[in-house]
């Protein structure tokens, strides 16, 4: 069954409860894991930098990006106690650092099993070299990357796994995932994605899904900012593994992420429409189905002698 992933991000606007109400909702309506997202405005943005153009109109120009994140954080020991809640309800707990402290927060002090990494890092070979070093299970989103750059970053993971003493090489080592294949397919799970809240349709390139299952045969998943009802469809009928979206209580409120992601009641019709696909989708294998077995018994044509023929005869084409 496809993995599917309720994003809760930043969309807790800074408040716990806020972030327990919307785990249990995303729960109730069949999401495998909630995600959220670690930062360290000290650690990540300068204090004068201006918020990208989605946020600017979804939130206004007044503030920087930093004093918007600032509002967004929640605290370690909140995060501790959010991944208790998840252990409670049962609902996997996922999280995306966007800085090293909030990384090492999570592999050491949270311990989480998977880490997701954001279109924001494929680049960042530092972080990527680490998170394959740590062999834990890695979402890398791959959205504003080209072929190239997905590249560079499957093998910035596939070496720092091998543990090399040697330095990492971008030309060099830009085709290590072929190498370390194994690694990769075990631990990697890989997601088409496209960068902008929301993601216009003519922009999805959903297809690239095929491209990325046929280059690097490993898990394969997508990242979803259309805010479209079709799209799972589409994601599900390409037999991904994994599905992620973001999702809001209100779509209204104020935040960077509120308008480009689902409420819960849309978000269930999303989980339906994931799950009636697979059904849909059926396996591989051609043979007779339950139905068909019943059908062929009468929809399939017999030969039937037209009439009587004497003992010895032989049957002729116009007998039959």
């Amino acid at each position: 069954m496809i993995y599917i992933i309720a994003e809760i991000g930043v969309n807790h606007n800074g408040s716990f409860k806020i972030a327990k109400e919307m785990m249990r909702k995303a729960k109730s309506c069949g999401a495998d894991a909630v995600k959220f997202q670690n930062f360290e405005p000290d650690e990540m943005i300068l204090k004068n930098v201006e918020k990208v153009g989605y946020q600017a109109k979804q939130t206004g120009k007044e503030e920087t990006q930093y004093e918007m994140l600032k509002k967004l954080t929640l605290t370690y020991g909140e995060f501790n106690k959010l991944k208790s809640y998840a252990r409670k309800i049962s609902i996997d707990f996922i999280s995306t650092p966007f800085d090293d402290k909030s990384l090492n927060f999570l592999m050491n002090d949270l311990k989480l099993k998977t880490i997701k990494v954001s279109s924001t890092d494929t680049d960042n070979i530092p972080m990527l070299l680490k998170l394959g070093k740590s062999n834990k299970k890695i979402i890398l989103s791959t959205g504003m990357s080209d072929i190239v750059d997905v590249d560079l970053a499957l093998s910035a993971l596939a070496f720092g796994n091998e543990r090399k003493t040697q330095k990492f090489n971008r030309i060099k080592h830009i085709n290590y995932y072929k190498r370390n294949h194994k690694y990769l397919k075990n631990k990697v799970t890989l997601l088409h994605c496209t960068t902008e809240y929301p993601a216009p349709l003519n922009e999805l390139n959903m297809n690239v899904i095929d491209t990325y299952s046929s280059r690097y045969k490993i898990n394969i998943g997508y990242s979803d900012h259309s805010c479209h009802k079709k799209t799972p469809i589409i994601a599900a009928a390409k037999n991904i593994s994994m599905i992620e979206v973001h999702v809001t209580l209100d779509r209204g409120q104020n935040g960077p992420d509120h308008q480009s992601s689902l409420n819960f009641n849309d978000f269930k019709v999303y989980v339906e429409n994931i799950r009636q696909t697979e059904i849909i989708n059926g396996n591989n294998n051609k043979s007779l189905t339950k139905s068909e077995k019943i059908n062929r018994l009468r929809a399939r044509k017999s030969l039937i002698l037209n009439k009587d023929i004497s003992m010895g005869k032989k049957i002729q084409e116009t007998d039959i």
